[in-house]
């Protein structure tokens, strides 16, 4: 069985023949591509079937052939679709019932040769020929064009010359208005409108701004010259012969027709400001013939009737179009208003355009209008104009929003689900998952720390041991045996609810933004036991970690105490005075100390074949592998060298002797400061009641004396007490040839400290 192919013969003539709708079996036999219909949504379940490269749809043309016109609502044009018995909707089988006839469509009886009209007949399932069959076509970028309305201003007709001057004030006045609103330059320029859209109300904005002097002039010169040629084109015909002097008649003519050209001319320009004026230009009635309108898109006739016939249309008649037409974008948009002239070729009235190559959306114009120099004729259009998708792009761009949509829903899922990954990542990486908590010198989980810091201290217990606390995160990673000096914000110590008998405290160091962090632990001096030192995490409020103190009383009997080495005690005295001074941990420079001790082979706070005071650093920004030995030594020289060459350690003729490490306990390097590194002994100070600032701890016995009374120097006693040495109380008398006071007397070389009172 044979297809054949619905199409047109011809594009733009109105006559019924070449409107008429054709098949073939071939889908380029006409040369022309027509072939290509759509639905098109009628109302009510029915559709029009649209052409879609000329927007014109399928319609009774009478004695039952089927035309291709401008769709102007008629139930001749809308078609029922139905499925033919024995098909499916998937087989794309159809047969099409006409609204206003009852009637399906065919091609029966349309001829038998390869190119057959397009009917329409009762449907019957016996007779062939009502089956068509949708095959789809190559997609098409559509556009829709809806005419609301077209008013005539000023028709073309009945303009004698004298018309024509009369009215060019008017034409000049728009057309310079035209002309700006469409950036032309000049009143004159119409050649800058071809083919632009411009509404009334972009001439009117224009016109009032226009420059009004220019405007006269142009006016002036252009209604001189046109009142000329009016009059030689009155006088033309004329025998020389029967007019003695033609120059002096056509001057006179001149003369009488050019005042009155010219004044109505200059009146329109300088009325260019006023509103009122400008807007009477639109509503005056100019004569009373009307023109024979006839409207086409893209050279194809749509208005009156489809493209059947023409309209006469009077200055200030209004129409009421309501008329849809759907071209592809591909053409472009060009509107054409022509006066039919049944005795030779139709008058232009004039055309619009505009270019489509960015519509997106739905856009209204009002009063666009359409301008005819020659024939001095303007109307305005008022319409809208959109995409326009096809059933199957509707559905498909549904889909495809859908889609979009889901796509956009998962996109922002997937966003917040990382989001959330990246916070969890973020917050495990200081979320504690576990924690130990130690303090310096603990055997067992226990550390014990003496009850009196100035009683003696035989087995050279840490009197304010630091606090350490390692954490182990949620991510595995860990950090130093410093945690609670990196995050204070993080960290609870309770110190109560473990020490019911109140036996220990917190001793806390300077932190950032002048608040206290705890750093070490030390006795209260209110008795001897066991107290537990608890610590939690405010974002983990259930991990805790603790350890245990025990204070115990260190104090030796008179009967058991033995001789104490004076280097010894003037070590131990200088390294419980520097505790004393300096809250533990403490920073200096690119260096954190941890921990301060009297170091010597018998008597000090740790034995060892070196003496000296043992101070501890670490160096927390580095590592025991990126870090050169003689840099840390140069640092250690810097940061402390000034202050022991200055102190009472050197005098006493002590070393300085330094660990350094890692934050992670790896050894860095060890260095020591002697007293010969100094460049030469410091000045002994002169008698007197004061003390020096670094010799006021050890002086007063680390605190246990007040109230300086005297200050004697004595070098020679250097040989006899060494460097410290505590005496007691003694009732005063002559003294290394002076008069020393009753009072606590105390031995820091080269001086004694005589004090009133005894805490």
């Amino acid at each position: 069985m044979s297809k054949f192919y619905i199409g047109q013969g011809s594009l733009g003539e109105t006559n019924e023949a070449a409107r008429q709708a054709w098949v073939s079996p071939l889908v380029d036999s006409f040369g022309l591509d027509t072939h290509r219909y759509m639905l098109y949504p009628a109302g009510g379940g029915y559709s029009y079937i649209m052409n879609v490269t000329n927007g014109l749809v399928l319609s009774e043309s009478g004695d039952n052939l089927i035309g291709n016109w401008g769709m102007i609502g008629s139930d001749t044009q809308r078609w029922k679709e139905v499925i033919p018995k024995g098909s499916d909707i998937f087989d794309n089988k159809r047969v099409f019932i006409n609204k206003a006839s009852g009637k399906g469509l065919t091609q029966y009886d349309g001829g038998t040769s390869g190119r057959r009209e397009v009917t329409e007949w009762p449907y019957s399932e016996n007779l062939p020929g009502f089956t068509w069959i949708l095959e789809k076509a190559a997609d098409a970028d559509l556009i829709k064009i809806h005419f609301e309305k077209i008013k005539c201003i000023k028709p073309s007709t009945g303009q004698d010359g004298a018309t024509k001057v009369l009215f060019f004030g008017i034409d000049a006045a728009l057309q310079a208005g035209m002309a700006a609103a469409t950036g032309g330059a000049s009143a004159a320029g119409s050649a800058a409108l071809a083919g632009k859209a411009v509404t009334k109300a972009a001439v009117i904005k224009a016109m009032k701004k226009e420059a009004r002097g220019e405007l006269q002039d142009t006016v002036k010169g252009e209604v001189g010259d046109r009142a000329k040629q009016a009059a030689w084109d009155q006088l033309n015909g004329y025998v020389p012969g029967e007019i003695n002097d033609l120059n002096a008649s056509v001057n006179r003519e001149i003369n009488r027709r050019t005042p009155n050209a010219v004044s109505t001319a200059v009146d329109v320009a300088e009325t260019v400001d006023n509103l009122t004026s400008i807007e009477g230009l639109f509503n005056t009635v100019y004569g009373e013939s009307p023109d024979d309108v006839e409207l086409r898109v893209n050279e194809i006739s749509i208005w009156p009737g489809g493209g059947r016939g023409h309209v006469g249309m009077r200055s200030q008649q209004e129409f009421q179009m309501n008329l849809d037409y759907i071209f592809e974008r591909s053409r472009g948009l060009n509107v054409q208003l022509v006066e039919y002239d049944s005795g030779s070729a139709d008058d232009w009235l004039g055309s619009f355009g505009l270019n489509l190559q960015h519509l997106t959306k739905k856009e209204r114009f009002v009063d666009v209008l359409i301008r005819s120099e020659d024939e001095g004729s303007i109307y305005e259009v008022t319409f809208t104009i959109e995409p326009y998708l096809t059933r199957q792009q509707a559905e498909l761009k549904v889909w495809q929003e859908m889609q979009q949509a889901k796509k956009t829903q998962q996109d922002e899922k997937n966003r917040l689900n990382q989001e959330k990954l990246d916070r969890e990542a973020a917050q495990a990486a200081i979320t504690p998952f576990a924690a130990t908590l130690k303090i310096l010198g603990s055997e067992n989980g226990v550390s014990r720390i003496p009850l009196n810091r100035y009683s003696e201290n035989p087995e050279k217990l840490f009197i304010s041991p630091a606090i350490y606390l390692d954490v182990t995160f949620a991510n595995g990673s860990k950090s130093n045996v410093y945690y609670h000096l990196q995050a204070p914000d993080n960290v609870i110590f309770d110190d109560t609810s473990g020490d019911p008998d109140d036996l220990i405290k917190l001793v806390y160091t300077p932190g950032p933004g002048g608040t206290e962090i705890p750093g070490q632990v030390t006795a209260t001096g209110n008795g001897v036991g066991t107290a537990e030192l608890k610590v939690s995490f405010r974002n983990r409020p259930w991990l805790t970690a603790s350890v245990s103190v025990e204070v115990v009383d260190t104090q030796v009997p008179v009967t058991q105490q033995v001789p104490i080495d004076p280097k010894a005690k003037f070590l131990n005295y200088i390294a419980e005075g520097s505790r004393a001074e300096i809250a533990l941990p403490y920073t200096a420079g690119v260096f954190q100390m941890t921990h301060i001790q009297s170091l010597c082979p018998s008597g000090c706070e740790q034995s060892n074949a070196e003496s000296g005071l043992l101070v501890v650093l670490v160096m927390p920004e580095h590592q025991h592998n990126n870090v050169a030995a003689d840099d840390v030594i140069g640092q250690v020289r810097t940061v402390f060298g000034g202050t022991y060459c200055q102190g009472e350690l050197k005098k006493g003729q002590g070393r300085m002797i330094f660990s350094i490490s890692d934050s992670y306990g790896n050894n860095i390097v060890n260095t020591i400061l002697n007293p010969a590194e100094c460049g030469g002994d410091t000045a002994q100070s002169a008698p007197s009641n004061s003390v020096a600032g670094g010799e006021a701890s050890s002086s007063s016995a680390n605190g246990k004396y007040s109230d300086l009374l005297q200050t004697l120097s004595c070098p020679g006693d250097q040989n006899r007490y060494g460097a410290y040495a505590d005496e007691g109380y003694w009732g005063g008398g002559q003294w290394c040839r002076q008069q020393g006071k009753a009072g606590y007397w105390v031995w820091v070389s080269p001086n004694w400290y005589v004090w009133g009172n005894q805490r």
